[in-house]
Formats: C-alpha cells, structure tokens, sequence
C-alpha cells in the first residue's frame, strides 16, 4: 500500500512539474482622463490640447516642452505628430511657455479653459534662423489666437505687407516677394499661420494688414487674431486684435507701421488698433 501511496505521489509530482501553467489572460489597459463634475452633474474641469508647428514650414514640431501655470508649472512635451494634451485643468486663464531646441520661445497669455470644455491652441514656432535686425510677423487666429475658444471659424485669413507704403512692394498670397527682402513664408489655407519674414535694411515706412473675411463674422470677436513678432532675439511684441465697437466698421486690420532705424539697425515699431473697410494701399 505504502508503495502504491509513494507511486501515485511520484506521478503527481512529475505530472505538475512538466504541465505548464495556464498563460494568464492578455490584458490591454486604457488610461482616461479623470473628469470631476460638480453637485449639479457639470464636469468642474477642462481640457486645453493642440499641436506645436513650425512656422515657416506648416510641419509638426516633436518634443516641445509646454509649460502652463496649474499646480505651480506643469510641463509635458509634445509627441512625435507635434500634438499635446493638458487634462484635468481648472476652469481659468492660463500662460504658455514652449521651448524646443532651434526655435524662438513661444509665450502667450491668458488662455481661456472652461469647466467641462475643450480648449483648442495650436502653438506656432519660429526657427532661430532671422539674421540680426530681420524680423518675422507671425498671425494666427481662431484655435491658435489668443481667446482659443474661438475656432474653426474662419478657415484662412490674408496677411499683406507693403513696402515703402506703395502697392509695387506689396506681399501677400499672390505676390509672396523675395525673400532677400521680405517673403510670405507661410500661406497656410487653414488655421495658419500666416508668416511673413522682413530681412534688414529695408528703408522707408512699410504697412503690415491682416484681411479678416467678414463674410464668417460671428459678432463678438475678430476671431480671437494675434499678431507675434520676432527678431533675432526672441519675442519681440505680441498684438491682440482690438475689439469689436460700433465706430470701427470693415474687414481690414492695420496692425502695423514700421520703419528701420540704421543708427540701432533694427526695425521701430507702431503697433495701431485701426478697422477699416478698405485695404491701407493699393494692390
């Protein structure tokens, strides 16, 4: 019996010993957002996300780091597609500082996110690439201006520039110039950028426009449009287009007049809040 007992144990041991065990089931996990909603059911906090995109070329800017004031600095970066995401923030305003190696640091302030909303902001870089006294005027609008909750409407806006005042030196989508002075870099058919590029030395008074097609016109704002202008050194100047009154009537904005200064040689600057229903020069 003893002998049967200690057989049967041997195999048992043998049995369990080369028997594999049961593979444990595959499981995929699904990380989501933790949304908070108030007594009466109304999520308490937002979402802000977006892309980061080189300005001069419309492509998708890999590792950007974003930095936004929320529970002191919070910093992500951005993924290989440029896009970023900022998750569970509290209903306020926010300021944005990117930086990736080549390019200009991006701020910009006073984001608005709104409790149980997304917030859209496409954040526009400019390479390290201006020569000393160039400038570039970078306009964006709508998802990448300054009030972000205003989007989608209108899908493109006109930057236009005039040299010297006079429509021979006119840039802009149809005449995009020579960028040995001044180009359009960047006509993007979308949510911009619009990027023009100034290089030194360009002598006069010149006259920097946005047309705004007031055909999509909602009534409450020029559709949020941000003027960012850079020099060799960085953010020069940031302009926000001036709301809307019952006195300023038309579809044009001239943001800008500036002359170059050879004695400080860099370009001097006025930025000008004027709405007018005709272009500022001829075509």
């Amino acid at each position: 019996m003893k002998r049967a007992v200690t057989l049967l144990m041997l195999v048992a041991v043998m049995f369990t010993a080369v028997w594999p065990a049961a593979a444990a089931p595959s499981v995929t996990k699904i990380y989501m957002p933790m949304v908070f909603k108030t007594s009466s059911g109304v999520p308490s906090f937002g979402t802000l996300f977006g892309q980061v995109i080189n300005a001069v070329d419309g492509t998708p800017v890999a590792g950007a780091e974003l930095c936004i004031n929320f529970n002191g600095i919070t910093c992500i970066t951005s993924g290989l597609d440029g896009r970023y995401y900022f998750f569970g923030l509290s209903a306020q305003a926010y300021n944005m500082i990117v930086n990736k190696t080549g390019f200009q640091e991006y701020t910009l302030a006073s984001i608005s996110v709104l409790a149980g909303k997304s917030t859209t902001l496409d954040v526009m870089l400019s390479p390290q690439d201006l020569a000393q006294g160039a400038v570039r005027i970078i306009a964006t609008w709508g998802r990448a201006g300054a009030n972000s909750l205003v989007r989608d409407i209108p899908s493109d806006l006109d930057a236009h520039l005039w040299l010297n005042q006079s429509s021979a030196g006119h840039v802009y989508y149809a005449k995009p110039g020579d960028c040995l002075t001044a180009c359009l870099q960047n006509d993007n058919q979308d949510f911009g950028p619009e990027t023009l590029t100034i290089q030194p030395g360009q002598t006069g008074t010149h006259t920097y426009a946005v047309f705004m097609n007031l055909a999509q016109y909602d009534g409450i704002t020029y559709y949020g449009v941000v003027l960012q202008i850079y020099d060799a050194g960085g953010l020069k100047q940031t302009l926000t287009v001036p709301a809307p009154d019952p006195s300023r009537t038309g579809g044009w904005w001239r943001a800008l007049d500036f002359t170059w200064d050879s004695g400080q040689n860099k370009y001097i600057f006025n930025g000008l809040t004027t709405i007018q229903i005709l272009p500022p020069y001829g075509f």
